[in-house]
């Protein structure tokens, strides 16, 4: 995830920024591989995955940023894990939210900001087909070893309608790993249901 822009001010605010920038990816630049593996050019200004190398924009893993923020507001906030939102019903005293195991509760407000397949969103504002959009590509995201010994340099290819890219992090101690290729939309396809199998290439409005 990339922390740019107002969301730089933001993280200043709730006092998380210089936390943030410990933890942040510290990329060297990026080369673009050929198919058969041959550098074809590389840069040393900018990379796919963090925008510009000179700025003051911070990219960092999803997971140590949530757990920054976890770690700054479990004293005070209330966490539920384990759980899931199933019906919002909206009245004169707040939101009425109904879960899968616990009770259900009122709140004076929801905010969704649980994924692109948005449970939220699908009840408060209607099916998923009405802002979600096919984009004609799939990715799929992993980890593994640094087996090719990257030091803070990625890697990207393109094979006709297919591609990759090799993202160390971590200190060089895990790669991400992402493979992408055109694909139609198939009927029903979701988001993989775990955090190794395919994602699917698509665009959500916002409403």
């Amino acid at each position: 995830m990339d922390i740019r822009g107002a969301a730089l001010r933001v993280a200043e605010r709730l006092g998380v920024l210089e936390e943030a920038r410990t933890l942040r990816t510290r990329m060297r630049g990026m080369s673009f591989l050929a198919p058969d593996g041959r550098e074809i050019d590389r840069s040393t200004e900018a990379t796919f995955s963090s925008g510009r190398l000179d700025s003051d924009d911070i990219e960092v893993l999803r997971d140590d940023l949530v757990r920054l923020l976890y770690e700054r507001t479990c004293a005070d906030v209330e966490c539920v894990f384990g759980d899931s939102v199933t019906a919002l019903d909206q009245g004169g005293e707040g939101v009425r939210v109904d879960f899968a195991h616990g009770p259900s509760r009122t709140f004076d407000a929801v905010a969704g900001a649980d994924g692109l397949h948005s449970t939220v969103r699908r009840l408060a504002l209607g099916p998923e087909e009405r802002f979600v959009r096919h984009l004609g590509s799939c990715v799929s995201v992993f980890g593994t070893e640094n087996f090719l010994g990257l030091d803070n340099w990625q890697l990207w290819l393109r094979d006709g309608p297919s591609g990759s890219g090799i993202m160390p992090v971590r200190d060089n101690t895990e790669p991400r790993i992402a493979f992408g290729f055109e694909s139609e939309p198939r009927a029903g396809q979701k988001r993989g249901r775990t955090r190794r199998e395919t994602g699917y290439g698509v665009r959500a409005d916002t409403a």
